[in-house]
Protein backbone atom coordinates (compact mmCIF):
# COMPACT_ATOMS: atom_id res chain seq x y z
CA UNK A 1 0.00 0.00 0.00
CA UNK A 2 1.07 3.71 -0.76
CA UNK A 3 1.77 5.76 1.43
CA UNK A 4 -1.50 7.54 2.20
CA UNK A 5 -0.23 10.99 3.06
CA UNK A 6 1.68 11.26 -0.30
CA UNK A 7 -0.64 12.95 -2.67
CA UNK A 8 -0.54 11.44 -6.51
CA UNK A 9 -1.32 13.04 -9.96
CA UNK A 10 -5.07 12.45 -10.48
CA UNK A 11 -5.00 14.14 -13.91
CA UNK A 12 -5.08 17.26 -15.75
CA UNK A 13 -7.25 20.29 -16.46
CA UNK A 14 -6.38 22.62 -18.91
CA UNK A 15 -2.41 21.23 -18.66
CA UNK A 16 -2.46 22.10 -14.84
CA UNK A 17 -2.18 19.05 -12.66
CA UNK A 18 -4.31 18.04 -9.94
CA UNK A 19 -3.24 16.17 -7.18
CA UNK A 20 -5.79 14.11 -4.99
CA UNK A 21 -5.35 13.41 -1.51
CA UNK A 22 -5.52 9.35 -1.32
CA UNK A 23 -6.79 7.38 2.17
CA UNK A 24 -6.60 4.03 3.07
CA UNK A 25 -9.35 1.58 3.10
CA UNK A 26 -10.23 -1.81 2.94
CA UNK A 27 -12.18 -3.23 -0.49
CA UNK A 28 -15.84 -4.28 0.72
CA UNK A 29 -15.47 -6.88 -1.69
CA UNK A 30 -12.28 -8.81 -1.86
CA UNK A 31 -11.06 -7.54 1.44
CA UNK A 32 -8.14 -6.37 0.61
CA UNK A 33 -6.11 -2.90 1.46
CA UNK A 34 -6.31 -0.08 -1.26
CA UNK A 35 -6.71 3.49 -0.89
CA UNK A 36 -9.25 5.59 -2.50
CA UNK A 37 -9.57 9.29 -3.59
CA UNK A 38 -11.85 9.98 -0.55
CA UNK A 39 -12.81 9.92 3.04
CA UNK A 40 -13.84 6.15 3.44
CA UNK A 41 -17.85 6.23 4.90
CA UNK A 42 -18.09 3.32 7.82
CA UNK A 43 -21.79 3.28 6.75
CA UNK A 44 -20.65 2.81 2.18
CA UNK A 45 -19.14 0.02 0.41
CA UNK A 46 -15.53 0.94 -1.00
CA UNK A 47 -14.13 -0.71 -3.39
CA UNK A 48 -10.14 -1.09 -5.01
CA UNK A 49 -10.03 -0.63 -8.31
CA UNK A 50 -10.18 -3.91 -9.45
CA UNK A 51 -13.55 -4.87 -7.49
CA UNK A 52 -14.81 -1.46 -8.67
CA UNK A 53 -14.33 -2.23 -12.37
CA UNK A 54 -15.98 -5.29 -12.05
CA UNK A 55 -18.90 -3.80 -10.62
CA UNK A 56 -18.66 -1.11 -13.23
CA UNK A 57 -19.26 -3.80 -16.16
CA UNK A 58 -21.04 -5.83 -14.63
CA UNK A 59 -23.60 -2.95 -14.16
CA UNK A 60 -22.95 -1.84 -17.35
CA UNK A 61 -24.09 -5.93 -18.78
CA UNK A 62 -27.18 -5.10 -16.59
CA UNK A 63 -28.30 -2.25 -17.83
CA UNK A 64 -27.77 -3.44 -21.64
CA UNK A 65 -29.16 -6.85 -20.91
CA UNK A 66 -32.21 -4.93 -19.84
CA UNK A 67 -32.69 -2.90 -22.85
CA UNK A 68 -31.75 -5.94 -25.29
CA UNK A 69 -34.14 -8.05 -23.29
CA UNK A 70 -37.27 -4.97 -24.13
CA UNK A 71 -35.68 -5.24 -27.34
CA UNK A 72 -36.40 -8.91 -28.00
CA UNK A 73 -39.64 -8.92 -26.41
CA UNK A 74 -40.64 -6.28 -29.29
CA UNK A 75 -38.76 -8.53 -32.02
CA UNK A 76 -39.83 -12.11 -30.77
CA UNK A 77 -41.27 -13.94 -33.93
CA UNK A 78 -43.59 -15.90 -31.32
CA UNK A 79 -45.19 -12.78 -30.16
CA UNK A 80 -48.72 -13.58 -31.73
CA UNK A 81 -49.18 -9.46 -32.25
CA UNK A 82 -45.86 -10.02 -34.31
CA UNK A 83 -47.31 -11.74 -37.03
CA UNK A 84 -45.76 -14.58 -38.84
CA UNK A 85 -43.34 -12.09 -41.36
CA UNK A 86 -43.81 -11.00 -45.02
CA UNK A 87 -46.92 -13.37 -45.62
CA UNK A 88 -48.74 -11.02 -42.22
CA UNK A 89 -46.65 -7.43 -43.82
CA UNK A 90 -48.85 -7.92 -47.15
CA UNK A 91 -52.28 -8.76 -45.66
CA UNK A 92 -51.40 -5.74 -43.42
CA UNK A 93 -50.66 -3.80 -46.44
CA UNK A 94 -53.58 -4.76 -48.14
CA UNK A 95 -55.78 -3.87 -45.24
CA UNK A 96 -54.76 -0.60 -45.16
CA UNK A 97 -54.50 0.54 -49.05
CA UNK A 98 -58.14 -1.09 -49.58
CA UNK A 99 -58.81 1.52 -46.09
CA UNK A 100 -57.41 4.29 -47.60
CA UNK A 101 -59.14 3.77 -50.87
CA UNK A 102 -62.49 3.86 -48.62
CA UNK A 103 -61.59 7.07 -47.30
CA UNK A 104 -60.84 8.84 -50.48
CA UNK A 105 -64.23 7.74 -51.73
CA UNK A 106 -65.72 8.93 -48.80
CA UNK A 107 -63.93 12.29 -49.54
CA UNK A 108 -64.92 12.63 -52.69
CA UNK A 109 -61.29 13.41 -54.11
CA UNK A 110 -61.26 12.28 -57.53
CA UNK A 111 -57.49 13.62 -57.95
CA UNK A 112 -55.88 10.80 -56.70
CA UNK A 113 -55.32 8.05 -59.47
CA UNK A 114 -55.88 4.54 -58.21
CA UNK A 115 -52.08 2.79 -57.59
CA UNK A 116 -51.22 -0.11 -60.14
CA UNK A 117 -51.62 -3.56 -58.71
CA UNK A 118 -47.60 -4.72 -59.78
CA UNK A 119 -46.83 -1.41 -58.10
CA UNK A 120 -48.34 -2.59 -55.05
CA UNK A 121 -47.02 -6.00 -55.17
CA UNK A 122 -43.63 -4.45 -55.60
CA UNK A 123 -43.75 -2.22 -52.83
CA UNK A 124 -44.82 -4.96 -50.73
CA UNK A 125 -41.70 -7.17 -51.68
CA UNK A 126 -39.36 -4.32 -51.20
CA UNK A 127 -40.73 -3.83 -47.68
CA UNK A 128 -40.89 -7.48 -46.45
CA UNK A 129 -37.19 -8.02 -47.86
CA UNK A 130 -36.20 -5.58 -45.50
CA UNK A 131 -38.13 -6.57 -42.53
CA UNK A 132 -36.83 -10.08 -42.59
CA UNK A 133 -33.15 -8.49 -43.31
CA UNK A 134 -33.81 -6.93 -40.08
CA UNK A 135 -35.51 -9.85 -38.62
CA UNK A 136 -32.30 -11.82 -39.51
CA UNK A 137 -29.75 -9.09 -38.25
CA UNK A 138 -31.59 -9.24 -34.57
CA UNK A 139 -31.35 -13.25 -34.48
CA UNK A 140 -27.54 -13.24 -35.42
CA UNK A 141 -26.95 -10.41 -32.66
CA UNK A 142 -28.29 -12.99 -30.12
Amino acid sequence: MKNSNAPISGGQINGAKIIRQMYPATCSQCGKACEVPFIPSPDKPTYCKECFEKRKLATKAQIAAKQYAGFDRLTASNNPKQGNGAGDIKQQLSTINSKLDRLIQMLGTKESAPVKTDETAASVKKIAKKVLAKKKAVSKKK
